[in-house]
């Protein structure tokens, strides 16, 4: 169990959550290791194949797979400090969109994509370009607090849902981790 899911355990079976402090814990937890809590499962997807992950932030998802044996490339435009992490898990390369072009041989993992900003829609549209056929997706659906309308537009375009897990959640949270694949009618 990873130090993330313990905290996230903690604050839902205790009922630690709703006490007053609550919150600022989540988002400390947030800051320091991730806005989604991983679970086994879920790392050992993500173990199938090597993966580039763009947006890592502090790398926590990226040094699970690595230490499950999985092969990992990460890029976040500034790693380990910027207004959204501060803990630092895993050797995050600086680097933003561009960077998934060079590892279309890789999946593509999004994880948690900054709300209503266009990173996570150029990183899957310039992966696709590059060659790219399957991404890994952490985050809220279309009209939640993770990417933007353009990104759901090129999910919905080019590719299909070939897979999706239930990830634990923080209260008031409706992500998950769902597995895509290029659309092979190149719609």
């Amino acid at each position: 169990m990873n130090e993330l899911y313990k905290i996230w355990r903690s604050y839902t079976m205790d009922k630690t959550w709703y006490v007053p402090g609550s919150w600022e814990a989540r988002a400390h937890a947030v800051r320091v290791y991730s806005w989604a809590v991983p679970t086994n499962t879920a790392i050992h997807v993500l173990t199938r194949q090597p993966i580039v992950e763009i947006g890592a932030g502090t790398g926590y998802w990226a040094r699970l797979v690595h230490e499950a044996g999985g092969d990992v490339v990460a890029y976040d435009p500034e790693p380990y400090q910027n207004r959204y992490v501060s803990g630092k898990h895993f050797p995050v390369r600086k680097g933003g969109t561009r960077s998934v072009a060079q590892h279309a041989d890789r999946a593509l993992f999004i994880c948690w994509p900054p709300y209503n900003d266009g990173v996570a829609a150029l990183a899957l549209r310039t992966y696709r370009r590059a060659g790219g056929k399957k991404l890994f997706y952490v985050g809220e659906d279309r009209y939640g607090c993770t990417a933007n309308n353009q990104f759901f537009d090129e999910l919905e375009k080019h590719w299909y849902c070939g897979e999706s897990l239930s990830i634990p959640r923080w209260d008031g949270i409706y992500d998950g981790f769902n597995v895509y694949d290029l659309a092979s009618t190149g719609r």
